[in-house]
């Protein structure tokens, strides 16, 4: 599907705002998944401890699975990827699925 795939408008429908909205803070579907990026790296990072993760794990291949999931939530599931979701999926990632 790719970013040629990526709807401003069922993103924005969403998030329960108008398209309007979303284009008037980023002009370009570009700029919208550059900012989706920068704000689900630096959830990791602010969870991770900057920069905590096991060896061998590659950044790009973690950053792809949250990606992936948010796409996933909002595209397919038709949901909000609320900040209370983003930070369980974050501890999801982090903790795994695993029993503390």
């Amino acid at each position: 599907m790719g970013l040629e795939g990526l709807s401003v408008e069922r993103i924005a429908r969403g998030a329960g705002l108008d398209k309007t909205s979303v284009y008037r803070r980023w002009p370009t579907r570009e700029a919208l998944v550059a900012a989706a990026l920068e704000g689900v790296l630096e959830a990791v990072a602010a969870r991770a401890g900057a920069g905590r993760v096991a060896p061998g794990v590659k950044p790009e291949r973690l950053l792809g699975a949250l990606v992936g999931a948010v796409i996933h939530r909002v595209m397919l599931e038709h949901e909000a990827a609320s900040p209370r979701w983003l930070a369980s999926l974050v501890d999801l990632t982090q903790y795994g699925a695993l029993p503390r």
